[in-house]
């Protein structure tokens, strides 16, 4: 039996009676970069884009690798079908992303990463968003001020 340990990013799920471990290493990520021909970036987007079985399929398929190199994408779509469809494999595999790739401490919670609480003033980073010369039209980010 296969036994998952979140503390290394893994995800333990049963399907048919077999228990079953996803975990996105270094080895993992590289199978699904070859895989598709892209690169780490890529395969976040593909998590991100709407929800598609092959790439559902694909998604699990590459963070079974570690623990079952033998199970082929066929044997991941029959999986896929057995944990209860393709929302609950997205499902398990951003989990499995999340453990794997948690976000630093200090985003999570507006928590300062030494444990501190956070202060006035003190929030998490936000993604930018815009191109700079569009945030330069509305004022923002250009380090000026109006």
């Amino acid at each position: 039996m296969v036994a998952a340990s979140s503390i290394k990013g893994e995800l333990g799920f049963e399907a048919d009676g077999v228990r079953f471990v996803v975990v996105y290493d270094s080895n993992a990520m590289c199978a699904l970069e070859a895989e598709v021909d892209t690169d780490a970036m890529g395969i976040i987007a593909l998590v991100q884009k709407p929800r598609s079985f092959r790439n559902g399929r694909l998604l699990l398929w590459g963070g079974l690798q570690q623990h079952h190199p033998d199970l082929t994408l066929a044997d991941a779509g029959r999986l896929m079908t057995a944990v209860g469809g393709l929302g609950k494999a997205y499902d398990m595999v951003s989990e499995a992303l999340i453990l794997a790739f948690p976000p630093p401490p200090d985003l999570v919670d507006g928590a300062k990463a030494d444990g501190e609480e956070a202060g006035e003033g003190d929030r998490p980073l936000k993604a930018r968003t815009g191109t700079k010369t569009s945030r330069a039209r509305a004022g923002r980010g250009t380090g000026t001020t109006s």
